[in-house]
C-alpha cells in the first residue's frame, strides 16, 4: 500500500483518542456525534447488515421454534429439558437461489446432553443433526439462570450483592471434573463500572446447567486469604 494514496487516511494517535468516550466507561465506545443524535444513525461507515444471520421479529422466530418443536422427527430429541439456544436466518432471498427461507433452530436437551439443529425450509422441518454440548454460544436465558443460581449460593450470595456479573459458556473436558461434558457457564463478578478504569473481577462461580448448580467458585482478589484457589463450593 502506498503511503502516499490520497484514498487512504489512517487516523493518528492522537485523531483516534479524541474520539473515544472517556466518560462512557468500559469497554471503550467512540463518541456520539451530535448529528448522529438527532438523527439516530451513524456517520461511521458501518458493517450492512443483511438477512442472512439477521434476528427475527418475535412473532416469525416464535412460528419457526413452533414448527420446531411440534415436528415428529424433532419430538423424541425433547425428552426430558431442554432450551431453544437460538432461531439462525441461512440465507438470503436472491436470484441465485430463490425466496427460500433457510433456518436453524438450535435446541439442548440438558437431560440427554445433546445439541439438536432443526433445519427448516419455509418453516418445514426437512433436517435434524445433533451436536455436542460447546458447538453453540451460550443464550441469553442460559447466562440470566446461572446468574441467578450463583447468586444465590450461601457461599457468594453477601460477597456478590453489590457486583456486577457476566457470564460466558464453559464445557469442562477433564474427566475428574464435575460437569465433565455439561454446558456450563462461568461467572463473573466484578467491581461496578468505573468510567476511569477496567472494573476488577473479584469472584467467579462455574454453574452447571444440567446440574443446575455452582461446581465450583473462587475469589479473585489477591487479598481475599478465605479463597485460597478456586474449590468445589459446601453443599
Amino acid at each position: 500500500m502506498n503511503e502516499n494514496d490520497a484514498t487512504v487516511k489512517f487516523p493518528s494517535d492522537a485523531e483516534f483518542l479524541a474520539e473515544l468516550d472517556i466518560e462512557a466507561g468500559w469497554p471503550p465506545r467512540f463518541r456520539v456525534r451530535r448529528v448522529e443524535k438527532e438523527s439516530g444513525e451513524s456517520s461511521h461507515d458501518q458493517l450492512k447488515h443483511g438477512s442472512v444471520g439477521a434476528a427475527f421479529d418475535a412473532s416469525t422466530r416464535q412460528a419457526r421454534i413452533q414448527a420446531a418443536i411440534r415436528s415428529p422427527k424433532v419430538k423424541p430429541q425433547l425428552i426430558g429439558r431442554w432450551s431453544v439456544l437460538g432461531v439462525h436466518r441461512l440465507n438470503a432471498p436472491t436470484e441465485a437461489y430463490g425466496d427460500d427461507e433457510r433456518v436453524r433452530v438450535c435446541i439442548f436437551n440438558y437431560t440427554r446432553n445433546t445439541l439438536v439443529d432443526v433445519f427448516l425450509t419455509n418453516g418445514a422441518v426437512d433436517e435434524l443433526v445433533q451436536g455436542l454440548a460447546y458447538q453453540h454460544p451460550e443464550s441469553a436465558m442460559e447466562v440470566a439462570q446461572a446468574i441467578a443460581i450463583a447468586r444465590s449460593h450461601p457461599e457468594l450470595v453477601t460477597r456478590v450483592k453489590e457486583l456486577v456479573p457476566q457470564g460466558i459458556l464453559r464445557v469442562p473436558t477433564r474427566p475428574e471434573s464435575i460437569g465433565c461434558g455439561h454446558r456450563c457457564i462461568e461467572v463473573f463478578f466484578t467491581e461496578p463500572n468505573d468510567p476511569h478504569r477496567e472494573a476488577r473481577v473479584l469472584f467467579s462461580a462455574l454453574v452447571d446447567l444440567t446440574l443446575q448448580q455452582v461446581v465450583s467458585l473462587g475469589s479473585c482478589r489477591c487479598d481475599d486469604k478465605s479463597y485460597g484457589s478456586r474449590n468445589q463450593p459446601n453443599r
